[in-house]
């Protein structure tokens, strides 16, 4: 077997690390879910990761249609608003680990230029 080059080790092992920050993202969207109700807790959506809906929990039949689609369409913004602001700070914290991780991981030559 041959040895590795170290900056091929380096670049390995970086992309590694970056890959384990994304697979940890992708489990953490398909298990999760987001729930919300609209103003008379009439309606409750729940959102999985993707912003689809999963479960609607209707308490409408005194309701006219537009009431309805009214109150489930609050329900369902609310809803995709804390889906929203959880892959917002998913975000903030993956930007963040990227940074750590390109930082911290030294490579003594890149494209060819020592440092």
């Amino acid at each position: 077997m041959h040895d590795m080059h170290p900056d091929v080790a380096a670049v390995l092992h970086r992309a590694h690390r970056l890959q384990s920050v994304m697979d940890e993202y992708v489990a953490k969207v398909a298990s999760r879910t987001f729930t919300a109700a609209d103003d008379d807790r009439t309606v409750e959506v729940t959102l999985d990761g993707h912003h689809r809906a999963t479960v609607v929990f209707p308490d409408l039949a005194p309701l006219d249609d537009d009431a309805r689609r009214d109150r489930i369409g609050r329900a369902s913004q609310r809803a995709a608003e804390l889906a929203d602001d959880s892959r917002a700070a998913d975000v903030v914290r993956i930007r963040a680990e990227v940074a750590e991780i390109m930082r911290t991981e030294w490579c003594p030559t890149r494209w060819g230029r020592d440092e």
